[in-house]
């Protein structure tokens, strides 16, 4: 569970880059390019709330998988002894 907001925050980073990455590719846009340089240009920059909804849906995902899979190892556990 330590582990749990490093993958919900881990999540958020990857599907934002991808995100601005695309963005960029659709405009035509160098690599370099930064979100604040692209906003430089007039551009707007994509929204990265779906980023955020994407990095929480995976934190809860993730958290509601490691929780049934302790418990299942308590369960385990408990009958050999």
């Amino acid at each position: 569970m330590v582990l749990a907001p490093l993958v919900g925050l881990g999540s958020t980073a990857l599907v934002r880059n991808q995100l601005f990455r695309i963005w960029k590719l659709t405009h035509g846009i160098t690599d370099g390019v930064t979100a604040a340089e692209a906003r430089d240009m007039g551009l707007a920059p994509p929204d990265w709330s779906g980023a955020a909804l994407y990095g929480l849906a995976t934190l809860c995902i993730f958290s509601v998988f490691y929780l049934l899979a302790a418990r299942t190892w308590v369960n385990h556990s408990n009958q050999r002894t």
